[in-house]
């Protein structure tokens, strides 16, 4: 232990005291424990020490999605509510804006559009739907547009934070953009 002196008394640093205080009452194994589980959530690591593939999966989920990360996330899970309220938000409208800018494409260029699979079925006079569809439009929805969100999310979770408020805020404006952009091309044609 080092000691520090002043006119010639020795006197114990708070470090010391410290470390005298953890070990005193145990805590020195029991944060150490806890700060590797701590590093663990911030690293998004899909196992923790001592759990099964079942734990692990609950684990990851109630800490990394979007909702169940608000309410169920571990407590010692260095994310807070305010980060995942921000990721949220722009999660959101990131998919809205994505969404929206596949429709507008598809409306302003109704000829790109097409039928790739059209199930009939029932009676042709029946009232009620007797076919099903999938175009074009619906499976760049799925696939581009999912991809892309995916791709947003994951970016946003490994910036780790920076920057998520601008994102956030560019998001809502593109979106705002792109909802008058498609309203007035409703309206014009």
């Amino acid at each position: 232990m080092s000691r520090s002196t002043t006119s010639g008394m020795s006197r114990v640093t708070a470090a010391e005291m410290l470390s005298r205080y953890n070990e005193k009452a145990g805590q020195t194994e029991l944060a150490a424990a806890e700060l590797k589980i701590q590093k663990l959530f911030a690293q998004r690591s899909a196992h923790l020490p001592g759990n099964n593939w079942c734990q692990d999966w609950f684990q990851w989920m109630r800490n990394n999605h979007p909702l169940l990360g608000l309410c169920f996330r571990h407590r010692l899970n260095p994310v807070g509510m305010g980060p995942r309220l921000v990721i949220l938000l722009s999660s959101v409208s990131f998919g809205l804006i994505a969404t929206n800018l596949i429709y507008l494409f598809y409306r302003t260029h109704p000829d790109a559009n097409g039928s790739i699979i059209n199930i009939e079925f029932g009676e042709d006079d029946s009232p009620i739907l007797d076919s099903f569809q999938i175009t074009y439009e619906a499976v760049c929805l799925w696939t581009l547009g999912g991809l892309l969100h995916s791709l947003m999310d994951l970016g946003m979770w490994h910036r780790k934070f920076r920057d998520v408020t601008v994102l956030c805020i560019w998001f809502f404006h593109v979106f705002q953009v792109s909802f008058i952009s498609n309203a007035f091309i409703l309206e014009t044609s």
